[in-house]
């Protein structure tokens, strides 16, 4: 799960942010507006290379915003499965 206004489409205030990197504790200080196109730009790129890879191996990848809950979601997957199975 993603938040996607945040981690998707880097929907930030225009103000200056602290990012800090949850692997390496590296921080950046930049203001949004600054990186936001090439940002989702790269996350697009990555998450088209993880369906085709998904695909190619059968994987069933499933969009999903932490904010519009899980309900959903694993309804219409169990529901998918289930014709599967």
């Amino acid at each position: 799960m993603v938040d996607r206004a945040k981690e998707l489409e880097f929907e930030f205030e225009n103000r200056p942010y602290l990012f800090v990197d949850m692997e390496t504790g590296e921080k950046v200080k930049l203001q949004p507006n600054q990186v936001k196109e090439y940002y989702v730009q790269q996350v697009q790129t990555f998450t088209s290379n993880l369906k085709l890879k998904c695909m190619q191996y059968k994987i069933d990848f499933v969009e999903a915003d932490i904010h519009k809950g899980f309900k959903s979601i694993l309804q219409s997957y169990l529901v998918k499965r289930a014709k599967i199975g």
